[in-house]
């Protein structure tokens, strides 16, 4: 892992280009997975997930910048060949949220998901039903259903999340 590291930073270095690196989360959520050198060479990091409300990019590890800011948004794809090639292009959605992490705890894989989740639903929050399910989807609680529950109370023992008339929102300071 040391040499890749090193040789992305040699690449940019004499190109004076952008690299991005793509990785999954393991299917528990609970933490990156990978030799933690590729974490540590990262001046950004953003957990991008795919929910039944919709996509979002919530920034989770920023060198030189709040972390915490999430944008909704979608994808559109454009022709960029003459022989009908597409390429998929990112669209902000309406609405971006700004959130200061600095004053709030960190939060570990599963938090970020489900509070991204929540966060994609807007202010209409979601039932208890929809956002078990949309994490579900994100592969949380998948083997051991209490996860759900945990988590959910974990966010909301951080004062991240409120439970009100049947639906849980995100709590705006």
């Amino acid at each position: 892992m040391g040499g890749i590291v090193n040789a992305t930073a040699h690449i940019q270095e004499k190109t004076g280009s952008h690299v991005l690196w793509v990785h999954h989360m393991p299917h528990d959520g609970d933490r990156m997975r990978g030799h933690g050198a590729l974490l540590g060479a990262m001046d950004t990091t953003i957990h991008v997930i795919k929910s039944a409300s919709g996509r979002s990019a919530t920034v989770v590890k920023a060198n030189d910048s709040e972390e915490g800011e999430c944008v909704d948004f979608d994808l559109e794809s454009i022709e960029v060949g003459t022989d009908g090639t597409t390429a998929p292009v990112v669209i902000a959605s309406n609405q971006t949220r700004g959130r200061s992490v600095a004053s709030e705890p960190k939060l570990k894989g599963n938090q970020q998901t489900m509070f991204a989740i929540l966060h994609s639903a807007g202010s209409a929050g979601l039932t208890i039903e929809q956002w078990n399910t949309e994490a579900r989807e994100a592969g949380i609680g998948l083997k051991r259903r209490p996860d759900l529950y945990d988590v959910r109370t974990q966010l909301k023992a951080k004062g991240l999340v409120r439970e009100y008339g049947e639906r849980w929102t995100v709590v705006h300071k």
